[in-house]
């Protein structure tokens, strides 16, 4: 039995403008629908609901925490996020050999890891 990730539903006070967000920092591909956006980074899909209020939503201690996207080239990456004005979560960080990762913070609190494994990073 073969099982593959195809798409995630996330909530947001502004699906427009997390959709825009999303185009700007990922180059991702984006439908704006009444009430809602269709994210495409590479062949993840991103289905974003709009939500009634106008509270901030907190970083999730439970349920999904993060969305997370592996890259070439992290430092390259991380200097490109930087000047777009990214709102960094975590600067680089290697928490384990083969691994390098940093945190940003999207529109409503919504948290994007981005990550490289390589073997040059190996000790």
């Amino acid at each position: 039995m073969k099982i593959e990730f195809d798409h995630v539903h996330v909530f947001s006070h502004s699906p427009e403008t997390l959709g825009k967000w999303f185009e700007d920092f990922f180059d991702a591909d984006v439908q704006h629908l009444e009430n809602m956006s269709e994210i495409r980074v590479d062949d993840l899909e991103i289905f974003v609901h709009q939500i009634a209020g106008k509270e901030p939503l907190a970083i999730p201690t439970c349920g999904v925490n993060h969305l997370g996207f592996r890259v070439e080239e992290i430092d390259e990456v991380y200097r490109r996020f930087k000047s777009k004005g990214a709102h960094f979560h975590k600067d680089i960080t290697t928490p384990r050999p083969g691994l390098r990762m940093f945190f940003v913070l999207g529109p409503d609190n919504v948290v994007v890891e981005i990550l490289e494994r390589h073997d040059r990073f190996l000790p």
